[in-house]
């Protein structure tokens, strides 16, 4: 604004002066959870709550303890339950919001009272709110994860259906798209990519149009007969005003050896980039990939050290950094001089649904790579067990 940033601190003086308690609380909440900082301090998930108590806000509180169950952070020095969640939004009476979340439940594994949430049960959840459109999304992502409903498959016909029953344009085009990149048929004939191109085009999605073009020029598919070069996805993107996927896709040409414009893209390059768009945590991924392909950074190597030191601290960024630890256990990539060890590494993964992802998937790789965990192999029944 008027050529300088606007700070939140900024932000969180103007809401002050306008006695604006609820859009207060609800603005310090976007900072916790975008580790932006206040003051010179993180807000704490702590703090959101109390001002969102403060304003009687319970939806809002409801949604904000989601958030907090869904990417691992602590309330009062404890995880959020998925139990917690569904008390909050049952207080709230927010039954729309509640079939919401039992979703992400099911999706992500995350049990209820001690249970694993069906399929079943939640499309039963949808159908009692008349949410058709978030239950015919839910179901293109039962047809999508090969998962059964009441004992039958999900076809891609039967998710075609219920989207142009609800003339949900955007979404179709979607689940299009995802059925051409898997080489999955509809109608019993393949799904091409210009149809694709098509129903992008028909719902003047510049973006997603931007991003499908991306993925046919890095999987090497073909629209109007001919291959999509990367500087077409370059021009998309800038199109779309997509700075931080144009960036992305820049990171990858440069980690693919691919050449815009006629010329190479230097490393030095997408680091500028990425701290010009403040995308820490996608800086810290791309350092990463030049740590283990072994690229050069300013004419030097990029260290497992400064990978370590460039992730952010924030939920992300954990899983992140935890990722990148076992990467250097299982590929023998010392740390700060010392080898990084299997039980190092499942302490750092944090506890969350994709943090126990992660774990279970470097138990796998222990197990075939015969790498001992508490002074034991791990077996193939506790690998699957963890799964």
């Amino acid at each position: 604004l008027h050529g300088q940033q606007v700070t939140p601190d900024a932000v969180v003086k103007d809401l002050q002066a306008a006695r604006a308690t609820l859009e207060l609380a609800r603005f310090k909440e976007e900072c916790c959870l975008r580790s932006l900082v206040l003051h010179g301090q993180r807000v704490t998930p702590d703090a959101v709550v109390k001002d969102f108590q403060a304003a009687n806000a319970t939806l809002e509180l409801a949604r904000f303890q989601e958030q907090c169950c869904l990417r691992g952070l602590v309330l009062n020095g404890q995880q959020v339950t998925a139990d917690a969640v569904v008390k909050g939004f049952q207080t709230a009476r927010a039954t729309l919001e509640l079939a919401r979340f039992k979703e992400e439940c099911c999706l992500r594994r995350l049990p209820l009272n001690g249970q694993p949430v069906t399929p079943e049960a939640v499309v039963k959840d949808f159908q009692a709110v008349n949410a058709t459109l978030e239950l015919a999304r839910f179901k293109a992502e039962c047809c999508l994860r090969v998962w059964a409903l009441n004992g039958q498959q999900v076809t891609p016909e039967a998710v075609v259906k219920d989207y142009q029953a609800v003339k949900a344009t955007l979404e179709l085009a979607r689940f299009k798209a995802e059925c051409c990149l898997r080489g999955w048929a509809l109608n019993a004939q393949p799904v091409p990519p210009d149809a694709v191109v098509k129903d992008y085009q028909a719902a003047k999605a510049i973006l997603e149009l931007a991003r499908f073009e991306e993925a046919c020029c890095l999987r090497g598919l073909a629209l109007n007969g001919q291959p999509v070069p990367p500087d077409a996805v370059v021009k998309d993107f800038q199109a779309a005003k997509a700075t931080l996927e144009l960036v992305r896709f820049k990171a990858d040409c440069c980690l693919r050896g691919w050449a815009l414009n006629g010329q190479q893209v230097p490393p030095e390059a997408v680091v500028r980039d990425y701290q010009a768009v403040k995308a820490t945590l996608e800086l810290a991924r791309f350092l990463e990939q030049c740590c283990l392909r072994g690229l050069v950074l300013n004419g030097q190597q990029v260290t497992p050290e400064v990978v370590v030191r460039d992730f952010p601290d924030s939920p992300e960024g954990q899983l992140g950094l935890a990722r990148f630890k076992a990467e250097c256990c299982l590929r023998g990539l010392p740390l700060n001089g010392w080898q990084v060890t299997p039980d190092a590494v499942v302490k750092d993964f944090p506890d969350s649904s994709e943090g126990r992802l992660g774990i279970a998937r470097f138990k796998e790789e222990c197990c075939q790579k015969g790498l001992a965990l508490n002074g034991r192999p791990v077996p193939p029944d506790a690998v699957v067990k963890d799964y």
